[in-house]
């Protein structure tokens, strides 16, 4: 059997808040601007989002084809070191060029994560101390622009007290306006229960929902509209949730145990409409096609997923079933505002 146990961001989530203070700022003058050598992917500004994490230890699993039905990539995972100084060294290992080559190849915007499951130790040290925090920010800027990334993602799983918590927000806006003004993305992934101050929903481009691991049966679409609306009713603005989908599944009686959609669909060979196999919970096509649907209803930034190497590449792809929903509703109003899933060339 084809077990995953490596599947980040969110194995455990947490009932958590998030406490923002003041805003602090400062200069980059020193820092260099978007060259047209290193430009940002320019995308519609209404368009339809389809976001997928790349982990960097499964990158050879991913089907050239899913990059054309992308609109991010996000480059898994970055990880702070103990005393909470920029991993130069730990960035140097990851597939950095393979992105680049991505970002040109497909016009997908990429971007860099630091933290998930397992990966999130260097963040107390970083964000508790004003210092090391304008230190690293001005550092990942750098490194974003000089490398051709279009942003950064934030996966701290998870802050442990009132302290922590603060002072994650505080990274939040000064990251978000330290990058805003060379064009560059700041994005937070949050587990389900998870929530933000209001200044740090206002601070970040996107909230990534991590809508997996509830419960026995850990993604259904119930239980992903339940958690988005109680994320508004929090105060965050619809146009910036992105709803986070699962391509992997978990055994209903061991959650620790879990399998990826293609093995799934390999070894159970299950119905479209079946979300069970083996002993295993999963979102089918059809449960997919209605979260994307929803996504697009409700006006949400779009669908996030978790992760792209878990996907098959034949018919029964759920890539491909999001970016066919995605295309077919092209020309429609979703939320009241014009829906354009074309990118600007």
């Amino acid at each position: 059997m084809k077990v995953l146990y490596r599947l980040y961001p969110g194995n455990e989530l947490f009932l958590a808040s998030l406490a923002c203070v003041a805003l602090l700022c400062w200069g980059c003058a020193s820092l260099h601007h978007h060259t047209p050598d290193s430009p940002v992917a320019p995308f519609a500004a209404d368009a339809f989002l389809i976001v997928g994490y790349a982990p960097d230890y499964s990158m050879e699993r991913i089907a050239p084809g899913a990059y054309e039905r992308v609109t991010d990539v996000i480059l898994f995972s970055a990880e702070l070191t103990e005393d909470g100084a920029f991993p130069e060294d730990g960035i140097a290992a990851l597939p950095v060029a393979r992105f680049q080559e991505i970002k040109q190849e497909h016009n997908a915007r990429v971007h860099l994560c630091f933290g998930g499951w397992g990966r999130s130790g260097g963040f107390p040290e970083m964000t508790g101390d004003a210092a090391k925090r304008k230190v690293f920010i001005n550092a990942l800027l750098q490194w974003c622009l000089d490398n051709g990334f279009d942003g950064v993602d934030y996966d701290w799983e998870f802050p442990a007290n009132r302290k922590e918590h603060a002072a994650y927000s505080r990274l939040l806006v000064e990251t978000a306006e330290a990058f805003r003004p060379h064009g560059l993305r700041t994005t937070v992934a949050i587990g389900h229960t998870q929530r933000l101050e209001q200044s740090a929903y206002d601070a970040v481009d996107a909230i990534h929902l991590m809508t997996y691991d509830m419960g026995k049966r850990h993604a259904t679409k119930r239980d992903a509209t339940s958690s988005m609306r109680r994320l508004v009713r929090s105060g965050a603005p619809k146009e910036k949730i992105v709803l986070g989908v699962p391509f992997y599944g978990r055994r209903m009686d061991d959650r620790d145990m879990a399998m990826a959609y293609s093995h799934i669909m390999e070894q159970y060979k299950p119905q479209a409409d079946e979300d069970e196999a083996g002993g295993f919970y999963f979102n089918n096509i059809e449960t997919i096609r209605r979260k994307t649907r929803y996504a697009m209803e409700e006006g949400l930034a779009g669908i996030m997923i978790w992760e792209l190497s878990m996907d098959t590449d034949a018919k029964n792809s759920l890539l491909q079933a999001i970016d066919e929903e995605r295309r077919g509703n092209s020309a429609t109003s979703h939320g009241n505002r014009l829906f354009n899933t074309q990118r600007i060339k």
